[in-house]
């Protein structure tokens, strides 16, 4: 890890440069929820015909029910190479569907302002093919610029530099380009003081606390040992300092705890799953034998709503290869049902008050 400073100068670097071969990331959920569970750059986005696809179908929406788009392109992954320009197509169409809008950049603007200073939460914990691939991280990087965010804004990190760069990922720590960079990066670090929510007891990123205004949070499709799923709300392991004091029981009420901190509830605004790969089993590690061609992303405001849609996709998956329903198993992501309770209220888990769109 270099000893640069995040907020000193340094030689930008282009996004390209960041790229390093990455390879990618290699019956439904049994009803768990109470049914009463409670929230590009213009010139650089894909400028082929796949932009201008298919819209999604019309839907008569409730808007009280959170929207998931789940957006899948058959073509965007070929072995573990990604097609960069369908996964920015596959990205736009997906924006789009989330408010029902002809414009990305529209969608984009409603939830984020040039003014802010945006980090994008990766996952490169488990290292290639199990990670954020690069390639979306970018495309979501250029589509913040795409309104008007500086690049120096836009901040793509994990909880160390070597995850990142294991994930395939190039550090820049400073500079007037998209940096990239750990907690652990000289300068950055977590915060000297405690927060406190239910039981856990955590220092946060000064990414999280100081660097940005507002997040975008990109894990990716996986099952974890303990926890059942780890997605959007478990993402948030990263920005703590203390992450393995909460994996018992089935990480609840833990997982739901950390996202409900104000630092993290404030801040995210927007969930991208990588869904390009999933793993069914076995994980938080990659086992290839557990992982498939999802082809797919994720999209969605309400992280309970997508972790829940996670985890039938998951348990579909399961039931495809002759796995038994993660409640058998006995680990069940319980913790979603802690998160959408009236204490937590970050969002809803019961399937039926869900709006699935299909793109």
């Amino acid at each position: 890890m270099s000893g640069t400073n995040p907020m000193g100068p340094a030689k930008p670097v282009n996004r390209r440069d960041f790229l390093k071969n990455t390879l990618g990331l290699a019956a439904a959920a049994t009803a768990f929820c109470a049914s009463g569970c409670a929230s590009g750059c213009a010139a650089e986005e894909a400028r082929s015909n796949l932009e201008t696809g298919p819209e999604p179908k019309a839907s008569k929406r409730n808007l009280k029910h959170p929207v998931v788009v789940v957006a899948r392109d058959p073509g965007v992954a070929n072995g573990w190479e990604v097609d960069e320009d369908r996964l920015r197509a596959l990205l736009s169409r997906a924006m789009r569907a989330l408010r029902g809008s002809t414009d990305a950049r529209e969608v984009w603007r409603s939830l984020y302002a040039p003014r802010d200073r945006v980090g994008l939460k990766v996952n490169a914990l488990a290292g290639i093919p199990a990670v954020t691939h690069p390639e979306l991280a970018f495309a979501v990087a250029d589509s913040l610029r795409g309104i008007g965010i500086e690049r120096k804004n836009i901040i793509l990190w994990d909880r160390t530099g070597t995850d990142l760069r294991r994930g395939g990922y190039t550090l820049n720590e400073a500079g007037s380009d998209y940096r990239c960079f750990g907690t652990d990066a000289r300068g950055v670090g977590y915060e000297s003081d405690h927060v406190f929510c239910g039981k856990v007891g955590s220092r946060l990123s000064r990414v999280l606390t100081a660097l940005t205004t507002a997040q975008v949070n990109m894990p990716i499709l996986k099952d974890h040992g303990l926890a059942g799923v780890s997605g959007a709300l478990k993402n948030w392991y990263g920005a703590i300092h203390n992450p393995n004091k909460y994996h018992g029981n089935n990480c609840d009420p833990w997982v739901a705890d950390v996202h409900a901190l104000p630092e993290v509830r404030g801040k995210s605004r927007l969930v991208i799953c990588d869904a390009l790969y999933g793993l069914c089993h076995g994980g938080p590690g990659f086992k290839k034998r557990w992982a498939w061609n999802f082809g797919g992303i994720l999209v969605g405001t309400d992280p309970v709503a997508v972790d829940r849609i996670e985890w039938a996709i998951i348990e579909e998956r399961r039931a495809e290869v002759g796995l038994k329903p993660l409640i058998e198993e006995g680990r069940p992501p319980k913790w979603l049902d802690t998160a959408s309770d009236s204490d937590h209220n970050l969002g809803v888990c019961n399937l039926q008050e869900i709006e699935r769109i299909d793109v």
